[in-house]
């Protein structure tokens, strides 16, 4: 025969596959790589959507969980989804890779769609994916990719789920966890600052306001120099780091008091004068 059909695994009753004959023994026929949809990385499975229709995309991000939503930001964060020419495909990727393309607006669209979809799930991340996301929604804010309130939506609904909230969440943080925690706190700060100054958005800017009060980042640069102690970082991130608390320090100087436990830990004042 030149071609039969067997049920995967030999199971019966199991999904029938092409096959093939080589050699006078059977073997299956795979699908060509870049005839596959694309994946950022196949375990867990985060798909590629930027490219597709936003009915479509809307689709397929509504079927992600938390986890694969923060891994999808993340990526996306690279990637300005399909704006960035320097960006390549991971090395986890499979499939065909869409082309890179120019169009800011369906970027954005994007985007926000992704944002708000995990702002949905928050709730459902370990602290490791929330300070993951976090960075992430720093980097697209600083990129002009999301608009600074539905940003700061986003992070105070991650800030707010049960990865960050209280001081028990502190002991389960690596390192390079607080590192993005607070690189991506200070992009968001810095870009909610110069929106100030502006004077654009104005009045949409209560969230991080009320977060990143002088108790909330004092206990954040508690949390950084802890860090630096566990595992001194590389000079480059030794200089983000310090960078990210200078940018929490000043953005705090000018928040009220009186804001949310955000990685309270007991005994820890406010910022010195």
């Amino acid at each position: 025969l030149a071609a039969v059909s067997l049920p995967a695994g030999g199971a019966a009753g199991g999904e029938v596959e092409p096959w093939r004959r080589e050699g006078g023994r059977l073997s299956r026929e795979r699908t060509p790589d870049s005839l596959l949809p694309p994946m950022y990385q196949t375990n867990p499975p985060v798909p590629v959507l930027w490219h597709v229709s936003p009915e479509n995309y809307q689709r397929g991000l509504t079927r992600l969980g938390a986890r694969q939503l923060s891994m999808a930001l993340a990526y996306t964060a690279d990637d300005l989804a399909g704006l960035s020419r320097r960006a390549q495909p991971p090395e986890t990727s499979r499939g065909g890779w869409p082309q890179w393309h120019r169009s800011r607006s369906k970027a954005e669209g994007f985007v926000t769609a992704l944002a708000a979809h995990l702002a949905a799930k928050a709730e459902g991340l370990r602290p490791a994916e929330a300070c993951s996301s976090i960075h992430a929604l720093g980097k697209l804010r600083a990129a002009a990719m999301l608009r600074q309130d539905a940003a700061e939506a986003v992070a105070g609904a991650v800030l707010a789920g049960r990865g960050l909230a209280g001081y028990k969440a502190a002991p389960s943080l690596t390192p390079e966890d607080v590192q993005r925690l607070l690189e991506g706190l200070a992009a968001l700060a810095q870009a909610g600052a110069e929106d100030e100054r502006d004077g654009s958005e104005q009045g949409q800017r209560f969230v991080l306001r009320s977060l990143l009060d002088a108790n909330a980042v004092s206990r954040l640069l508690m949390l950084g120099a802890c860090a630096m102690q566990e595992a001194p970082p590389p000079a480059v991130a030794l200089r983000s780091l310090c960078a990210s608390g200078l940018a929490l320090y000043r953005y705090a100087a000018l928040s009220p008091p009186g804001g949310p436990a955000l990685l309270l830990a007991p005994g820890a004042g406010p910022l010195p004068p």
